[in-house]
């Protein structure tokens, strides 16, 4: 597959060091947050740099419901283009079960579809289509401690809904 998944990033790192990337290269664990000070103050968060982000989203261009959907377009466009490892999408438990990513939710119209194929590497209908029998969820994809997992992509569209608009 191709798409903006081969899309690189040049940033600089905290040496000043020209880095470069997939979409990947923005994703960082920072160990001083979800470990050593969720352990010094004895945290029963799942992540504080979750947390974090989540008290931050208060922009009104993005609110946290987009920033947490943001997130999970991220893990979904990892898992479909076979990156070495998926997206861990940490902000997926401060999301409405219910709530449906936009950019997902509008693959029902040919005409978004155009417009969003290339984040999955899709070139045509048909591409997305066979997705469905072959999408694998990472098993077990959740936070240690929490009941629920990561949605699933197949949640998100449905495969009779897809490019069934115009």
């Amino acid at each position: 597959m191709v798409g903006s998944s081969r899309t690189e990033f040049f940033i600089k790192d905290r040496y000043q060091r020209i880095e470069h990337g997939s979409f990947q290269i923005f994703y960082n664990w920072l160990k001083s947050l979800d470990e050593i000070r969720k352990h010094r103050i004895s945290s029963r968060m799942l992540s504080i740099t979750a947390e974090t982000l989540v008290q931050r989203a208060n922009l009104k261009k993005y609110p946290k419901h987009k920033i947490v959907h943001a997130d999970l377009l991220l893990h979904y466009m990892a898992v479909l283009t076979a990156h070495r490892w998926p997206w861990f999408p940490r902000l997926y438990v401060y999301g409405d079960s219910a709530g449906k990513v936009d950019v997902l939710h509008r693959l029902k119209s040919r005409r978004h579809f155009q417009k969003a194929k290339a984040l999955f590497g899709f070139t045509d209908e048909n591409e997305l289509k066979s997705m469905f029998e072959t999408y694998k969820q990472p098993e077990g994809y959740r936070y240690d401690g929490s009941f629920e997992s990561v949605p699933s992509l197949l949640a998100q569209i449905n495969r009779e809904e897809a490019c069934s608009l115009p």
